[in-house]
């Protein structure tokens, strides 16, 4: 489909799925790659202006809360209950590396050998690049 084809109906009717599935994260960061895109366009003179800016009003994505934290003072209980928790060992391990290095999930268990700086002590190797 040629960009300046994509309009404000045709993205909302390709969109109303994930909308009805309840997909509101996936719906958002496809409307804000989206608007990236056609700004993208305008800044490049392929079309005169974005005519989806405003798409994400259509969507009633409800409320956002925040996710649960502890505070600093909770930490060492938490900890506590990790270490002698029945998690597996690899677990506990992962638990403590996370928090010393300050990594996502993710990264902290696809992590190899390799990305591991031992001289410094600074993480993961692909984060300071």
């Amino acid at each position: 489909m040629p960009i300046n084809e994509i309009l404000p109906k045709v993205v909302i009717e390709a969109l109303e799925s994930l909308y009805n599935q309840g997909k509101g994260d996936t719906l958002k960061r496809t409307i804000r790659l989206l608007n990236e895109v056609l700004n993208f366009a305008v800044n490049y003179g392929l079309i005169a202006f974005n005519p989806c800016l405003r798409i994400n009003e259509v969507f009633n994505f409800g409320k956002s809360s925040n996710n649960p934290a502890i505070t600093p003072k909770e930490l060492p209980e938490l900890i506590k209950a990790v270490m002698y928790s029945s998690a597996a060992i690899q677990t506990k391990l992962l638990f403590k590396f996370q928090l010393l290095t300050m990594v996502r999930p993710a990264e902290a268990s696809n992590a190899t050998w390799s990305e591991i700086d031992f001289k410094n002590l600074y993480g993961l190797s692909r984060l300071t690049e």
